[in-house]
């Protein structure tokens, strides 16, 4: 038993792998569209959290800045403590060699 194909039958198959063609494209290409659709939602998602991370930097360079300042006034303020005592004891020094040489006029004022 022999089957005879008419050019009909060719084109109703060629008709029917094109379709079947057609239809592969189709579902690679919604698969592709839904890969596009994640990586492009990855994408945003990641600009979000690289834009919160640029702002948590923002802010700490403006802590680090602010740290810094009050550093420096309590350096300043550290700096004229320091000067400060340092006048008080050459003034205490020479008020206690004042007091030693009074003592020894007075003792010598005693002897005689």
């Amino acid at each position: 038993h022999r089957v005879i194909l008419t050019e009909y039958d060719i084109m109703k198959l060629e008709n029917k792998n094109l379709s079947e063609k057609i239809e592969n494209i189709k579902e690679e290409k919604n698969e592709s569209d839904d890969k596009n659709k994640k990586l492009i939602f990855s994408y945003e998602e990641l600009m979000k959290e690289k834009e919160i991370l640029q702002e948590k930097g923002n802010e700490n360079r403006k802590t680090i800045t602010e740290v810094n300042d009050k550093l420096e006034g309590i350096k300043e303020e550290y700096d004229e403590t320091i000067k400060l005592l340092k006048n008080e004891n050459k003034m205490n020094e020479t008020n206690v060699e004042e007091l030693k040489n009074e003592v020894e006029r007075l003792e010598s004022d005693v002897e005689q």
